[in-house]
């Protein structure tokens, strides 16, 4: 029973994670649909981060069968996805929102300071994703 479950948490950590990351890629993908260059500099960050998720949960599945002897011997890599994830996550949401801010008629550097916490000024769509990346936040 044990095992059962250890190797279905480890085969949810691989999906769980990585969709949620998925989820803010498209949303880059979405708001910057014209730079290619941010495009592939995210979308490179998701794999990256699928990739490490993916290498820690079937490590740690081989284990639970008894394969201890890999062809690849890595040190213990547990906090490297949560982390890569934690950046990915932030930078995309930095970056979402500064460009939805951007989209307002405002020349002070401060009063888009102002809009990109609140989102007063913004389109309703606009104001939308930023409060909804905020909350994912919270």
């Amino acid at each position: 029973m044990t095992k059962t479950l250890g190797v279905l948490k480890q085969g949810l950590n691989i999906v769980i994670m990585p969709a949620a990351c998925a989820l803010f890629f498209i949303r880059v993908r979405t708001i910057y649909r014209h730079n290619k260059h941010i495009i592939i500099f995210f979308g490179f960050g998701w794999v990256v981060t699928l990739g490490l998720f993916v290498f820690d949960s079937t490590r740690d599945i081989m284990r639970y069968f008894g394969v201890n002897r890999l062809a690849l011997v890595c040190p213990n890599m547990d906090a490297w996805a949560y982390i890569s994830t934690a950046a990915f996550d932030t930078l995309t949401y930095l970056f979402i929102s500064w460009h939805l801010a951007s989209f307002a008629t405002i020349d002070s550097w401060w009063d888009r300071l102002r809009l990109f916490i609140t989102g007063n000024g913004l389109g309703w769509l606009s104001k939308v994703l930023l409060q909804s990346g905020q909350m994912y936040y919270l």
